[in-house]
């Protein structure tokens, strides 16, 4: 009976993890300042498992269609800000037609958490469309 419920107890925490963007380990070159590495973790993101898109990609798709459809576009880009204890709010800016549009993430780069924290980012990384 114990054995069951533990199983039980595991089974929801995956589910729990992979449904708030799951576990991604920390990537690229060690001698990048953290907010540096913070950014590369957010756009090497594959938010769809088994299917290799980054969130630079999906957000590269909607630029290049956004611009098919005649819209202007500004990219005003990438920054990180330190929460401390290595975790960092991860931004991307843009200006379309003249209104900022903003996507953003927290970061702990101690396990490689990646979370959306606005509604803008959460599309980018879980519409499945791309």
């Amino acid at each position: 009976m114990k054995g069951a419920v533990l199983g039980a107890a595991i089974l929801v925490l995956v589910v729990l993890v992979l449904r708030g963007g799951g576990l991604m380990p920390v990537a690229g070159s060690t001698d990048l300042p953290d907010d540096q590495l913070a950014i590369q973790l957010v756009r090497r993101y594959e938010p769809v498992p088994g299917r290799p898109q980054t969130l630079e990609d999906r957000i590269q798709t909607v630029i290049a269609n956004s611009r098919r459809a005649g819209q202007s576009q500004e990219v005003i880009g990438w920054s990180a800000q330190a929460l401390g204890d290595r975790r960092y709010l991860v931004h991307f800016a843009l200006r379309e037609n003249g209104v900022w549009i903003g996507a953003e993430w927290f970061v702990n780069l101690k396990n490689g958490w990646v979370t959306p924290t606005n509604q803008y980012a959460s599309w980018l990384m879980f519409e499945r469309s791309f």
